[in-house]
């Protein structure tokens, strides 16, 4: 009798391993697994139990956001042939939903207070943020993971699907940021959507797009109540600039240019000096095999994109669009040194008068704007400037290049305190290229 009850708790425990394991995960081709996302997975637990790493994890399922939705399937080097669940406190999916919610801090608000009111904890509150203490401000912008809503009044915004965008980010500077002041102009704005980016000279839709600014009531925190076309601006989850801090490093695909000497008209636009080039330029970039036009470049003073914390003297954005309309974006960050001849056209002509599209001098060599080494960060972002639109692909090269003080005071003297401040990351992958060469 007594060894039938002990055959019968070993066949009890042998039956309930094989339900709780048996759901997970299912071999395919030799060496690998596909894992079916558990609720409570993330993505450094699932990697730990398969003996590998989150950048490849995120390479292998083309994944551009931490959050994991039960049920979901991700494909995991396995050639041990491990099958086991996988489970981290890290960001669990809320019972809402896997929705993710972008929520601006009130008067009053605590990180203890928001995460209750999402029903997650602060823990997976600060996760979703980059926030390593607890200190948060009114009129921050934050992202709650996996809520289906936290109050009446935050939007809930689905994750975009678009692919990993590329965004290019110099290494940090030695100089101290630029002081950011007013801007020089306060006139009316230039729309950036993709169609308005395209137009050339940009002036076209001017008049009729709504204010907005760089100060006070028209300013960054203000821009998302201005035109029910900005709201994106405060409710987005993907925007754009960011502070690049931790990122994900892996060899990445090259970014391949195709720059060359390009006659372009310069305008000051009464935000910022852009640079317009015709359709059919020749300049080219593809990224991720998908080829993309260079459109125009532009200038902000002090950078938009920080470097853990530390910004730069500017930030050049070169502003490519490919057949589908979507957008990809080259940032090169700007810090004080020799002068660059490759921009020498365009800082020794910059025009005062707003609207007034110009012919360059001579040509800008485009390939001089670029450093040597185009290793880059990528991710998902947005336009900096109102509407704010997401789906943007981001590509911050990693190596600063220099300007001298002179061509730093051509753009300065007439703007200054062009720049939006960094914006929450959220859960997306901010990713590094360490490949050897580029």
């Amino acid at each position: 009798m007594r060894r039938l009850s002990l055959l019968l708790v070993v066949a009890c425990i042998w039956a309930a391993g094989i339900w709780s394991v048996a759901g997970p995960s299912a071999v395919t081709a030799e060496g690998e697994t596909v894992y079916v996302v558990q609720v409570g997975d993330g993505l450094t637990a699932i990697a730990r139990k398969f003996g590998t790493t989150v950048p490849k994890l995120v390479e292998l399922n083309r994944l551009m956001t931490t959050v994991l939705q039960p049920g979901q399937m991700l494909k995991v080097p396995n050639p041990a042939g491990v099958i086991a669940n996988a489970t981290s406190p890290a960001i669990a999916p809320a019972a809402g939903g896997s929705k993710a919610t972008a929520y601006m801090v009130k008067k009053g608000d605590t990180l203890f207070k928001i995460a209750t009111r999402a029903g997650i904890s602060v823990a997976a509150l600060q996760a979703a943020n980059g926030l390593s203490g607890t200190n948060i401000r009114a009129g921050q912008r934050m992202m709650i993971p996996g809520v289906a809503a936290v109050a009446a009044a935050i939007p809930t915004v689905a994750m975009p699907a678009v692919a990993v965008a590329t965004v290019v980010v110099a290494a940090p500077p030695t100089a101290a940021p630029a002081p950011t002041t007013a801007p020089a102009h306060s006139a009316a704005p230039v729309p950036t959507t993709a169609a308005a980016v395209a137009a050339a000279p940009a002036a076209a839709a001017h008049s009729s797009a709504v204010h907005w600014a760089y100060l006070g009531d028209s300013g960054p925190t203000r821009w998302g109540s201005l035109s029910p076309d900005y709201k994106v601006c405060d409710s987005g989850i993907e925007q754009s600039p960011i502070d690049v801090v931790n990122p994900l490093k892996m060899g990445l695909t090259d970014i391949l240019f195709k720059y060359a000497a390009t006659p372009g008209k310069i305008i000051n636009n009464g935000h910022t000096i852009q640079v317009n080039f015709a359709a059919g330029n020749g300049n080219t970039i593809v990224v991720d095999g998908i080829l993309h036009e260079l459109l125009q470049f532009h200038f902000h003073a002090p950078s938009e994109h920080t470097i853990a914390g530390a910004s730069f003297a500017m930030e050049l954005h070169l502003v490519h669009k490919n057949a589908g309309g979507g957008l990809a974006v080259v940032g090169v960050l700007l810090q004080s040194g020799a002068a660059s001849a490759g921009l020498a056209p365009v800082l020794t002509s910059v025009p005062t008068d707003v609207d007034v599209a110009h012919d360059l001098p001579a040509p800008v060599d485009l390939m001089q704007l670029l450093p040597a080494d185009r290793r880059a960060y990528r991710y998902p972002g947005s336009l900096t400037t109102p509407p704010c639109s997401e789906g943007v692909r981001w590509i911050l090269l990693t190596t600063p290049m220099d300007l001298d003080t002179a061509q730093i005071a051509a753009y300065t003297k007439v703007y200054t305190g062009t720049n939006r401040p960094p914006q929450p990351r959220g859960v997306r992958f901010l990713l590094q290229d360490t490949s050897a060469t580029k």
